[in-house]
């Protein structure tokens, strides 16, 4: 990936809280104790639920596919080292070896955990460590069980920064509602002034501490008094990734370098042109994680910001997070942690198991010798032979944004649908051809492939589709009647194709647009059409914001009730087998059609992230992709 998009992904990340990933939870009443703690009464409080997590317990019938831990944040807490990121929170041995591994959809609900602390918060005055999962609140772990901070607010959910705050109180910085407070029985806004600040980083005590925000520079409260510093007084950047105390200074880490405020003044920034995920002092330095440049250092005393490489500093690597044990400084990357200023090697640290290379999934596909091809958002595509637990991992500057995956099983090819292009591929992941613009595309972004009658494929494109048979290439748009340039998913039976885009559905018999349907036409709920399915004579059609709908040949559209919520389907993450139909949701987890009682139902159970990316039938089981990882789940428990 150009270094570009890797600055751009790693800065919006971690600005955002790397990301809001939609996880959710879902327990059986039977298993679980939910008590109702909080109170609305009062102004400003939110009201929230304990959930007790029981880590023993692993829903039969469900299996995490291993994947890279991507450690977000880490902390000491009771002699050991724990480290939390998109795998879930791992607990590690003297030695580093893996001690415990919580896993997101399995022993924790269905999101990544991003934050750690320690944080003596109540009145019992004994910490326990606490970290975000953003999507569903707070994780707190005593050392022997988990529970879940739950607000009933979702906005309250969407966790990005974690502050111990002392007096038994935690600070805890949202996306949408400032600053909340949580004294353990009580969780509420720390004070209107913050309303709708987006938080990115908090630093200081309860009673004079520092916010770090999306755009809106650097917040300090001081005794009730709000202070506010931004691009102009001195900030190289109002977006604020990252903050860290040094008595009365003040030093806030933005894409751009690093301000040093005192008294009220920035006075000078520190490692111009750094992108300062976060931020640390150690002995009279300041060590600043980037995003791809690992460690570097500034001296806090001289008159100059100039920085230096420090002497563990990962090479290229991404430092997201310091923390601190009674002996050392410790830096977390994606993978390890560094002891810093040690001059022996980074300590990787094996979490055991990653079987595939990336989380972010977004295409499945399974050819005919039984190997699961795996597409990511932007890291290429895995072939995965589980049996032989080997995979081959393909990433280039053509394949590394991967829409759809299609396996031509008479021609022993693969069709990969990329947003550079159509890579066409052999059995072992040997590129063959890839097709453009210059090879009669109609635009070089792919967004679906679909077997045309008698040979040939249906290409989706934002510019229109591509028919592709041995006589060549032929494209239809807007002009030749399609009801919308934008393509998002294509199906065939028979002659019949139809084309879901962003503004309705039309249907092709051959060559031919005969029929087109929209909200304003027909009854149709939602023009964004977004994945397509077969249903007996007729079609299941999911919608990028109606759910999914019934399409009848003869123009029908019928709703379900089950569908009450509505909710958008994920371009193409839709399959069909004997049993059922199943859609995979941007924040419903899998919605799962019964052919039986043609009624539908939701799970998040097992699943790393309720936004459902891809589906893949194998068998008795069905492969499912999310933003954060692959699972594999037998049919008859969804069913």
């Amino acid at each position: 990936m150009p270094r570009k998009r890797i600055w751009l992904t790693a800065a919006a990340g971690l600005i955002a809280g790397a990301g809001v990933y939609f996880g959710s939870a879902a327990w059986k009443a039977d298993t679980l104790l939910r008590r109702e703690t909080g109170a609305t009464a009062a102004e400003g409080m939110v009201r929230f639920q304990e959930v007790p997590l029981d880590s023993g317990v692993v829903p039969p019938g469900y299996e995490a596919i291993g994947a890279p831990a991507s450690f977000r944040g880490g902390a000491a807490f009771r002699g050991r080292v724990y480290l939390a990121g998109l795998g879930g929170l791992v607990e590690f041995e003297s030695d580093g070896t893996p001690a415990r591994v919580f896993r997101p959809g399995l022993e924790l609900p269905s999101a990544p955990l991003h934050h750690l602390i320690t944080a003596a918060v109540g009145p019992s005055g004994e910490p326990d460590l606490w970290a975000s999962a953003p999507g569903e609140g707070l994780i707190r772990f005593d050392g022997s069980r988990l529970t879940l901070i739950r607000p009933e607010e979702p906005k309250a959910r969407k966790i990005t920064a974690l502050l111990a705050a002392g007096s038994g109180r935690l600070l805890v910085g949202t996306e949408k509602l400032g600053v909340l407070r949580f004294d353990g029985a009580r969780l509420g806004r720390f004070h209107p002034s913050l309303d709708g600040t987006h938080v990115t980083a908090l630093a200081g005590e309860e009673s004079d501490f520092w916010i770090g925000t999306i755009g809106g520079g650097a917040l300090h409260w001081q005794g009730g008094r709000l202070e506010r510093f931004s691009e102009n007084e001195g900030l190289p950047d109002r977006q604020v990734t990252s903050i860290a105390l040094d008595g009365p200074a003040a030093y806030v880490g933005t894409p751009l370098g690093v301000a040093e405020i005192r008294a009220g003044k920035v006075v000078r920034v520190v490692a111009p042109g750094y992108l300062a995920q976060s931020l640390a002092i150690r002995g009279g330095r300041l060590l600043v994680g980037t995003a791809e440049e690992g460690i570097v250092e500034a001296p806090l005393q001289a008159a100059s910001g100039r920085a230096r490489r420090a002497a563990q500093s990962c090479g290229g690597c991404s430092v997201s997070a310091f923390f601190a044990t009674p002996a050392e400084i410790l830096a977390v990357t994606p993978d390890r942690i560094l002891r810093v200023g040690a001059d022996s090697a980074p300590a990787a640290l094996n979490v055991g198991g990653a079987a595939i290379s990336d989380r972010n999934v977004s295409a499945l596909a399974l050819d005919s010798t039984g190997r699961l091809w795996i597409g990511y958002f932007d890291r290429g595509l895995d072939i995965w032979d589980a049996p032989a637990n080997s995979v081959r991992h393909i990433e280039n500057e053509r394949i590394f944004c991967v829409n759809r995956i299609v396996p031509d099983a008479d021609r022993g090819e693969v069709l990969v649908a990329t947003a550079n292009g159509l890579a066409v591929l052999d059995a072992l992941g040997t590129e063959r051809r890839f097709l453009t613009k210059a090879d009669g595309l109609i635009a070089n972004h792919v967004t679906d492939i679909a077997a045309r009658a008698g040979g040939g494929w249906t290409i989706a494109t934002p510019a229109g589709i591509t028919l592709l048979d041995p006589r060549g290439a032929s494209s239809l748009y807007a002009f030749h009647g399609l009801v919308n340039n934008h393509a998002y998913s294509v199906a065939s039976s028979g002659a019949t194709t139809l084309v879901g885009t962003l503004g309705g559905l039309s249907l092709l018999d051959g060559d031919a647009i005969t029929a087109s349907y929209t909200t304003a036409n027909s009854a149709l709920r939602h023009n964004w059409i977004s994945a397509l399915a077969r249903d007996g004579d007729g079609w299941l059609v999911g919608t990028y914001g109606a759910g999914v709908m019934r399409f009848t040949p003869d123009g029908q559209w019928r709703e379900f009730p089950d569908w009450r919520n509505k909710g958008e389907v994920n371009p193409n993450a839709m399959a069909a087998t004997a049993r059922g139909v199943y859609a995979g949701t941007l924040g419903q987890g899998i919605a799962i059609y019964h052919r039986e009682s043609r009624r539908w139902s939701f799970s998040t159970s097992g699943l790393p992230s309720r936004n459902v990316t891809a589906i893949q039938p194998a068998g008795e089981y069905l492969y499912v992709g999310t933003d954060n990882g692959l699972v594999r789940i037998r049919e008859d428990r969804l069913q």
